[in-house]
């Protein structure tokens, strides 16, 4: 079940040039989970890594969400 889901967020990331900003940025998170639940380490590793400067930039701009807080504490558990 999972790889269908990979799939799925995977193509939507590549195939669709205008997806809203929210969307484009917690699709890879989506893909990062269902990549760890997969048991692909690598393939988290990397969205992970592709994850990073988006997140970071997120945390910069707001410092007080604690929900972008959680996102980069997961994304960088994923790296």
């Amino acid at each position: 079940q999972f790889d269908e889901v990979i799939q799925l967020i995977h193509s939507r990331l590549t195939e669709f040039r205008d997806l809203p900003d929210l969307e484009r940025l917690f699709n890879p998170f989506f893909l990062l989970l269902a990549q760890e639940y997969a048991g692909d380490i690598v393939g988290a590793r990397a969205t992970a890594q592709q994850m990073l400067g988006p997140v970071e930039t997120l945390c910069q701009k707001d410092p007080d969400n604690p929900n972008f807080a959680s996102f980069g504490a997961t994304s960088i558990h994923g790296a």
